[in-house]
């Protein structure tokens, strides 16, 4: 357990969660990967068995199996991003109210905080976190531990006004990026990005991904590859740092990057 535990502001992304296919493969995977280890952790309201990944003693990220009508279906593994608030009832309301749609309406998770998934109006999955016992990630921005979290949209005027109105985000643009990108400040800070989605995209729908900081962004390549996992893209220079796409070899797609600074430092 970290000494200075971190704490997250309302609006502020503060864990990451994988919802896995096969839990014993992707704990393979991404150990080999990021060097992570998992710990037992309970069990998630109706959704089974827990674990958190813990990298040099802190928590970086979690773990459920994905539910058997979602595998039933053939859906792929994906990334789960979080945002803290701090009062998730009111948060869901208002997000039904913005044209959202309500995945899962807020949920107690025994005494570690209060949850709830919402699709915002382009239909990109979104969680919320309100802590209780579980503020969230006891690392982030370091190697091995989540540094970003990025929406890719259809419609980036109509998701920066949802979250602005839903979470008080402003935005400012990202002059590096050869596609129209907004930065989110969250309380003046850094708090992640917004990308428009065009034509080359094809018909892929509106998500949010997550970004891991990585020391050697060819070295993290070279690794996901011989764990069975693809590379689509990098790696390359970005304004951020050195960058890889990748996809774990149950499907969930993640960034993988080489920090050339702290992207939430401003």
């Amino acid at each position: 357990m970290p000494d200075d535990p971190l704490t997250f502001d309302h609006g502020q992304f503060c864990r990451v969660d994988l919802n896995a296919r096969e839990p014993d493969a992707a704990r393979a995977f991404y150990s080999g990967l990021f060097g992570w280890t998992g710990e037992f952790a309970g069990r998630a309201a109706e959704a089974g068995p827990y674990e958190r990944f813990v990298l040099d003693g802190r928590v970086v990220a979690g773990m459920g199996r994905m539910s058997d009508e979602m595998r039933d279906a053939g859906t792929p593994s994906v990334w789960v991003n979080y945002i803290c608030v701090d009062d998730v009832d009111a948060i869901v309301e208002r997000a039904g109210q913005l044209g959202g749609t309500i995945r899962m309406p807020a949920t107690d998770i025994s005494k570690a905080g209060r949850m709830a998934f919402v699709d915002d109006p382009s239909g990109a999955s979104i969680a919320f976190w309100q802590p209780g016992l579980d503020r969230g990630a006891e690392a982030v921005t370091r190697p091995g531990a989540f540094c970003w979290n990025e929406l890719a949209t259809p419609d980036l005027a109509a998701a920066a006004e949802f979250y602005g109105e839903l979470l008080g985000w402003a935005y400012r643009d990202n002059p590096h990026s050869p596609a129209p990108y907004r930065i989110i400040e969250n309380n003046e800070r850094p708090n992640g990005g917004m990308l428009q989605m065009t034509e080359e995209w094809g018909d892929m729908p509106a998500h949010w991904m997550v970004y891991f900081a990585v020391e050697d962004a060819g070295a993290a390549a070279e690794r996901a590859r011989a764990l069975g996992g693809q590379v689509h893209h990098g790696p390359f220079d970005t304004a951020a740092g050195r960058l890889v796409v990748c996809q774990d070899l149950q499907g969930a797609m993640f960034h993988a990057l080489e920090l050339a600074g702290d992207p939430m430092a401003g």
